[in-house]
């Protein structure tokens, strides 16, 4: 969330440097419409040109400044966004205080615009500065001209209008934010299914697609370091199976998950692509590396004693070998660590063979 707000705040700061040209230009350009007939440019240039150009372009470099700096928290960023846009509002209203709408239109704005954020604490706390700069500047100028004559009976319309303004961001901060919520509800549900389609359901270690995708990215995003595939296969499995049947099969497939789930941590990525068949990705490591950890699995899975096993001990085959060509394929890389593993096999079975 405060992602989009960070991008929202440098969208803001843009529409605020073109607002306060955009006011100064206006400004020049009503002179030459309206008053150039009452008032010389030197006495209108003071008051409505030079003052509100040089107060808000410094409130802008101030505002620059905050969003700038990494020691201000974003939503504090979030409040001077909106404590500045009441300060160009009450710059612009200094200047046509006797022009009602101004006024009106003016502080509408930060009020509607806090909404955007959905923190109510700052919704509130904008609208009631607002009402107050708004008292304010108009108690100000109706003592300094010794009333405001017939627009001092638009000030109880104008705090009115203010609250209606106020209520609406309201509504409005409250439907943006249950919008928010559904689309952070359908993304969590998004992405837990994404993680359950990479995921084998049995041993919760990644399935055959997961690991090709995974394998190919693990490739590309590799530069200058190692890379190494390792690939195991449980010796004599059918023959478990047959003699002690799936369900105790399938323990033997769940504790070698486990061994290699607490082998690889979250550095490498152990994957089951078959029946009877895993494979472990190794960034950063060489084959000799890679082939050092896959021993320390082997070691510890051929020392576990199922209570219902009658012969030696289950074991398995392994073969590693690191990725050794720029234009070398995913696919390459596990036909080569694949002969490895037929080496393995073939030099006795319960043993690890590598290449490079």
């Amino acid at each position: 969330m405060e992602g989009r707000y960070q991008i929202l705040r440098k969208q803001f700061i843009r529409c605020m440097l073109f607002l306060v040209i955009g006011i100064a230009v206006a400004e020049a350009a009503l002179y030459f419409v309206a008053y150039r007939t009452e008032v010389s440019w030197r006495v209108y240039a003071e008051k409505n040109f030079w003052l509100p150009l040089f107060i808000n372009g410094g409130g802008w470099f101030a505002l620059y400044c905050v969003f700038e700096s990494p020691n201000v928290s974003d939503r504090w960023k979030n409040f001077w966004s909106i404590f500045y846009l009441g300060f160009l509002c009450t710059t612009v209203s200094a200047v046509h205080y006797r022009q009602i709408p101004a006024i009106i239109g003016c502080y509408h704005a930060p009020v509607v615009w806090s909404a955007i954020y959905g923190d109510e604490r700052l919704s509130h706390t904008t609208h009631v500065l607002s009402q107050f700069s708004l008292a304010f500047l108009c108690s100000f100028f109706s003592w300094y001209n010794g009333g405001m004559g017939p627009n001092e009976w638009g000030i109880p319309i104008i705090m009115l209008s203010l609250i209606i303004s106020w209520a609406l961001a309201m509504m409005l901060m409250r439907f943006v934010r249950e919008k928010d919520e559904i689309i952070h509800l359908h993304k969590q549900d998004y992405e837990s299914l994404g993680k359950r389609l990479l995921r084998e359901p049995m041993t919760g270690l990644y399935n055959h697609s997961a690991f090709y995708s995974l394998l190919e990215q693990k490739i590309r995003e590799r530069g200058d370091a190692p890379i190494s595939l390792a690939i195991v296969d449980i010796d004599n499995f059918k023959k478990v199976n047959d003699t002690y049947g799936h369900e105790n099969g399938d323990q033997v497939i769940l504790y070698l998950a486990e061994v290699l789930k607490r082998h690889c941590g979250e550095e490498y990525f152990p994957c089951r692509y078959g029946g009877e068949e895993f494979a472990v990705i190794f960034p950063g490591l060489k084959g000799k590396e890679a082939r050092a950890v896959m021993e320390q699995i082997l070691a510890e899975f051929r020392e576990k004693e199922f209570a219902w096993n009658a012969g030696p001990n289950i074991t398995f085959s392994c073969g590693v070998y690191q990725h050794d060509s720029i234009n070398m394929t995913a696919t390459e890389l596990f036909q080569i660590a694949d002969q490895m593993l037929y080496k393995a096999k073939l030099g006795g079975k319960n043993c690890c063979v590598s290449g490079l």
